[in-house]
């Protein structure tokens, strides 16, 4: 099963295709950026992004589509045209008969990092670690897009299982969640 993993935005727009493959590491098969263009009018943005969501819709034929919910911060403008992102994205997603699940950036962070609250420094390596990747993307747009798409991965395995028990604090144990046993897990430690 394939997922593409979007961290939404107007300017830029991080991506990401992983491949479920059952149980084991799953597989990175593109990830990056969609830069939409500083100075463009929102239009010619919004078109840009149709075009560039097509392409890797028509080259992976994903089956889902993992998404990060929107949230309004301080600037209702902001999340205004984030909407208009977002719309094209699902519109073009929905048109194609992709599963669609929103998450709320905590909910990412719990699953993939294991705290609501992880910064966005272990959340990325904690996408490296369980994609078995050597480094990063360069962009945390594309970061973010990997760190979507797993979440959904892990919260539709027995992955998520295995985490949520590691999570859960006993007597003498620290509270949070352990790193080392999840690798161990998945054969990467």
């Amino acid at each position: 099963m394939k997922i593409l993993g979007i961290d939404p935005g107007s300017l830029r727009c991080g991506f990401s295709v992983l491949e479920d493959l059952g149980g084991r590491v799953p597989r990175v098969r593109e990830a990056g950026v969609w830069r939409l263009g500083d100075g463009a009018p929102l239009p010619q943005r919004l078109a840009k992004l149709w075009k560039f969501l097509d392409q890797v819709l028509s080259e992976h034929s994903p089956d889902a589509l993992a998404i990060e919910e929107s949230f309004v911060h301080k600037n209702v403008h902001s999340a205004m045209v984030l909407g208009h992102a977002r719309g094209v994205i699902l519109a073009a997603c929905a048109t194609r008969g992709l599963t669609i699940a929103e998450y709320p950036p905590a909910t990412i962070k719990q699953i993939v990092a294991g705290s609501g609250r992880a910064s966005k420094e272990s959340v990325a390596e904690m996408v490296r670690r369980q994609l078995g990747l050597q480094e990063l993307p360069d962009s945390a747009d594309a970061t973010d897009a990997l760190a979507i798409a797993l979440c959904w991965i892990l919260s539709h395995s027995n992955n998520l299982a295995m985490m949520t028990e590691s999570a859960k604090p006993s007597r003498g144990k620290k509270k949070g969640f352990d790193v080392e046993a999840y690798l161990q897990r998945i054969g990467k430690s």
